[in-house]
């Protein structure tokens, strides 16, 4: 994404759901942030559901995820 876009930076804060066995079910921008662009955020939540490995939370949990990017 930023090799088509190398402008892009700035705030995104993203809401992950998580589910009982620690696996992402969904990756949601907040409002606003400056690198809330839809494309970047697909590519976001795709790489997320495919490596990231959070604790079991013991039932869903949700995690408020503050990222800013820099060019």
């Amino acid at each position: 994404m930023r090799a088509s876009n190398a402008s892009l930076h700035g705030k995104l804060k993203l809401e992950i759901q998580i589910n009982e066995a620690g696996t992402v079910l969904s990756v949601t921008p907040e409002a606003g942030g400056s690198a809330n662009d839809p494309t970047f955020v697909a590519c976001i939540a795709d790489a997320m559901g495919r490596l990231a490995h959070f604790p079991k939370p013991g039932g869903t949990a949700t995690v408020i995820a503050p990222l800013v990017f820099r060019p």
